[in-house]
């Protein structure tokens, strides 16, 4: 059951809330664990006995590492958790990339959401280790964090001590209610009127890599890194705003990545939580940049080469984690040069462009189906086909609005406007104008999901 889906947003999403806001405050954890139960029972129903089982083995394993306990023991449950979590991980994602030419191994089904509910309880079991918070005494709230909707199946990932507190208390108010439901709106427009729009061209020509030109070839690229974005951080807004609306702060996912300075800076813009993950409880235990230069490059490859392989098994996916390791291994070689610490400035002006061409063909490795067709488009993208056909002419002109729309949607441009528009408007005014935008944006979604336009979220599959 996608946020975007019309069973979600007219008869799951409205009864939820409908109970949730009703009943006293003691009620709300058992029926947000119920409700979010029921929403991942609907998309993978197969796949509920699996994330009650890794609920119930956290919550055990959290337990056994209470604060007096002996510092070898709780090192000892600690490497039990990530073992558990891992294995599962290994067995449903990994198994035939890693020992499929060796073994016949039976297909298993990917678990919905697996790769984020098991980095949430590793997060939690690494804090209740590191005593940045207490081990969770009560069940159901252990469950709300591990299982709760909003965030079950693509994130973000909050680590556990940013949302401990809210488990046990945490207030509903209007205002809070409000932003949610506006914020909800924004992510639900982002999908729904641009990313399942560019969705037709992307298909259209990824679909069909052997007729590619070069002009269809761009148009392929910035269609699809376009799409990623809205698609994921549609998502990523919904998924905060219904977050807010129960109560929670979930963690920003995007900061506008496409106007990134650098290789780095992009990847501190794009998927924020993922990042904030690896670096907290990846690079920093490898020894993070505090040793010598060659260590530093050591952490940062490993860290890339998970960050590929946690998005997939596949060869294109750990060559891509690669790809940006390097690239950002090498910034921190040329980093005087790349910060004008040097004679000119011009390298450091150069280079912003060229981080963001660099970073949109890192998204050929991530969508080609294998590493011959990635080598294909990349080609295609270089003087590799014909310049132009009719068909990309064609797409030109029925995408070039949608492109250029989402080209503006992908800076701050619409949200300063609205802001400084905002500010010279009286509250009872204010409140009026978000309505009015927030009905025009969940009207125009809904039409374009009945008119059959829906499309299923990227990082879903993940």
């Amino acid at each position: 059951m996608a946020f975007s889906s019309i069973s979600f947003l007219f008869y799951f999403l409205p009864l939820f809330f409908l109970v949730y806001w009703l009943v006293p405050a003691r009620w709300k954890n058992a029926i947000l664990t119920a409700g979010s139960l029921f929403f991942y029972a609907w998309g993978d129903l197969r796949s509920v006995p699996l994330l009650a089982l890794s609920i119930l083995v956290t919550y055990a394993l959290g337990r056994a590492m209470r604060p007096d306990a002996p510092a070898r023991r709780k090192k000892l449950v600690l490497i039990l958790g990530l073992v558990f979590h891992l294995a599962l991980l290994v067995a449903f994602k990994y198994a035939d990339f890693f020992f499929g030419s060796l073994l016949p191994l039976p297909e298993l089904a990917l678990p919905l959401g697996i790769s984020f509910y098991t980095f949430h309880a590793m997060s939690y079991l690494i804090d209740v280790y590191r005593g940045s918070a207490p081990p969770q005494k009560n069940l159901l709230q252990l469950s709300v964090y591990l299982a709760m909707f909003p965030k079950l199946v693509m994130g973000p990932i909050a680590p556990y001590h940013a949302l401990s507190a809210s488990l046990s208390r945490r207030e509903l108010t209007m205002e809070d209610t409000a932003a949610g439901c506006f914020r909800f709106a924004v992510g639900l427009g982002k999908k729904a009127l641009l990313a399942d729009t560019l969705a037709g061209l992307v298909s259209g020509i990824w679909g069909n890599l052997y007729e590619l030109t070069v002009l269809g070839a761009w148009l392929g690229l910035f269609g699809y890194a376009l799409q990623l974005y809205f698609d994921f951080s549609g998502y990523s807004d919904m998924a905060i705003g219904l977050g807010r609306m129960l109560g929670f702060r979930l963690p920003e996912n995007f900061r506008y990545p496409y106007l990134c300075s650098s290789v780095s800076d992009f990847w501190r813009r794009w998927h924020v939580s993922l990042g904030a993950w690896f670096r907290e409880y990846l690079y920093f235990p490898l020894g993070g940049s505090r040793r010598d230069v060659l260590c530093t490059l050591r952490n940062l490859l490993i860290v890339w080469l998970a960050t590929g392989l946690w998005h997939g098994a596949s060869w294109n996916y750990v060559l891509w984690g690669l790809y940006f390791g390097i690239l950002i291994c090498a910034e921190k070689l040329l980093a005087p040069i790349l910060r004008g610490r040097v004679k000119t400035q011009l390298p450091a002006k150069l280079y912003r462009p060229l981080s963001l061409l660099l970073a949109l063909l890192g998204w050929v490795l991530f969508r080609a189906p294998d590493l011959p067709a990635a080598g294909q488009y990349l080609s295609a993208l270089f003087g590799g086909a014909a310049a132009v056909s009719a068909q990309a002419r064609l797409y030109l002109h029925d995408y070039l609005p949608a492109l250029l729309l989402g080209c503006i949607g992908a800076t701050p441009l619409i949200s300063r406007l609205a802001g400084k528009l905002n500010a010279r408007l009286r509250p009872s005014v204010q409140t009026i104008t978000q309505t009015v935008i927030l009905l025009a944006l969940l009207a125009c979604s809904t039409l374009w999901l009945l008119n059959g336009s829906f499309q299923s979220f990227i990082y879903a599959q993940f």
